[in-house]
């Protein structure tokens, strides 16, 4: 019979193995590791958002777009604000909630809009009302752009989510998601937990994600977030969050009371180039962690004149005005 193998190259394979076998346990174990430091920080996580389970602050956001002129004195800039100021008040009571908030815009063109909305559930009835429509459901419905800190970066991606129930879930909005430990880092002079969280529909070869930093110093909130969209670019993100101040509501208790947001132009990440395309600065004043309102703050609100009702409540979808 002949021999293929001799003793040295034998003995050469069982070390290659041997390498091998060592090599997949140390990833496993680095895996292992990784998904339980993901269990605990989530947990944190969880514990710290309910400090805040009561809260109530008032929101000034503006945002101003900065695009170079040959595109805001294009065709596509017939479409873009200028500017756009959104002031809003929040109320986190119990498992009731209350948002007030004023929209104003200024386009390319010099047209001027406005547009106010007031949304509010009382414990049975959630009512809804933007400009001259008028909703009535008799459930609970997803919480509008009102947000507690730990979701100000997210927000828009959770459905109502708290951070805890987010990077838990696996699907939100109809994206899947995937969260992965990354390690530590120091941002802003904080130590941070540092985690990615990638998203994509069904069929989508590649999953955009955030990076986000989480600061234990700051109730695990989240001081940093920079999203990426790989369909237009691997390397330049398109949206980059910061908290740019903090202050201590309570022993231990911190809120982030200026934000800054920057968004970059998908056109030209996917070309390679960084152009911002607008910014966005958040202020928050009037924050408590204790609302006292009655019942009525949740149930009285305005309708304007002449309003298109639509009332749930009777089953069956009947308009009114």
């Amino acid at each position: 019979m002949t021999k293929f193998y001799n003793e040295s190259s034998l003995s050469f394979l069982s070390r290659l193995c041997c390498f091998f076998l060592v090599f997949i346990a140390c990833v496993s174990h680095q895996a292992d590791a990784e998904e339980t430091q993901l269990m605990a920080l989530l947990e944190k996580i969880s514990a710290n958002e309910v400090l805040y389970k009561n809260l109530e602050y008032r929101k000034k956001k503006e945002m101003l777009c900065v695009l170079p002129d040959y595109i805001t004195k294009g065709p596509k800039g017939k479409n873009l604000f200028k500017k756009l100021e959104r002031i809003s008040h929040n109320v986190f009571q119990n498992e009731l909630y209350s948002f007030q908030e004023s929209v104003s815009g200024l386009s390319f063109t010099g047209q001027k809009s406005v547009f106010r909305i007031r949304s509010t559930y009382d414990g049975t009835l959630s009512r809804q009302v933007e400009n001259s429509d008028v909703r009535l459901i008799p459930r609970k419905e997803p919480l509008p752009r009102m947000y507690r800190p730990h979701m100000f970066i997210l927000g828009k991606h959770a459905r109502g989510k708290s951070l805890a129930e987010y990077l838990s879930c696996g699907k939100s909005g109809g994206y899947f998601l995937n969260v992965i430990y990354e390690g530590e880092e120091v941002v802003q002079e904080l130590d941070c937990h540092r985690i990615r969280v990638e998203s994509w529909v069904k069929g989508q070869k590649t999953r955009d994600y955030w990076l986000m930093w989480l600061a234990p110093e700051r109730n695990y909130i989240p001081v940093r977030g920079v999203g990426y969209a790989i369909g237009y670019s691997e390397s330049i993100p398109l949206e980059i969050v910061n908290v740019t101040d903090w202050k201590e509501l309570a022993p231990d208790v911190w809120f982030p009371f200026q934000v800054k947001n920057v968004v970059n132009f998908e056109t030209a990440a996917s070309k390679g180039e960084t152009v911002v395309g607008n910014i966005t600065k958040i202020k928050l004043t009037d924050v408590s962690l204790a609302p006292r309102y009655s019942l009525d703050f949740f149930q009285n609100i305005e309708v304007p004149p002449r309003s298109n009702v639509k009332d749930l409540r009777e089953g069956n979808d009947k308009k009114r005005k």
